[in-house]
C-alpha cells in the first residue's frame, strides 16, 4: 500500500471519489491493526509456540518495517516517474 500511495493516489487528494488516498489509509491501518493484535489460537504460530512472541508492538513493529520499509525499498530501486508526471 505504500507504493499504491504514493505513485498512484498520492496527488488526488483525500477522498476515494476522485482516486484519493483514503482507502489506501484504511487498509493500510487495518493492516497495522491486525499486526498488532498478533496470531489466534488456530494459527499455525500457536502450534509453534511463538504466537505470544509476535503480538502486541512486535507485530506492531514486524509490520512496519517490512511493509512500509519494503514499500520503500521497492519505490527507490524501482520507481521512475514518467516525464509527463515529472512536469518536462
Amino acid at each position: 500500500m505504500t507504493v499504491a500511495g504514493w505513485t498512484s493516489h498520492r496527488s488526488n487528494g483525500f477522498f476515494i471519489i476522485k482516486e484519493g488516498w483514503e482507502y489506501v489509509f484504511v487498509l493500510s491501518v487495518a493492516a497495522l491493526v491486525s499486526a498488532t493484535t498478533g496470531p489466534g489460537s488456530w494459527s499455525v504460530d500457536d502450534v509453534l509456540g511463538i504466537a505470544d512472541d509476535l503480538d502486541g508492538m512486535t507485530g506492531l513493529w514486524i509490520a512496519l518495517l517490512l511493509g512500509v520499509g519494503g514499500g520503500v525499498v521497492q519505490m527507490l530501486t524501482f520507481y521512475r516517474p514518467s516525464s509527463v508526471a515529472r512536469g518536462d
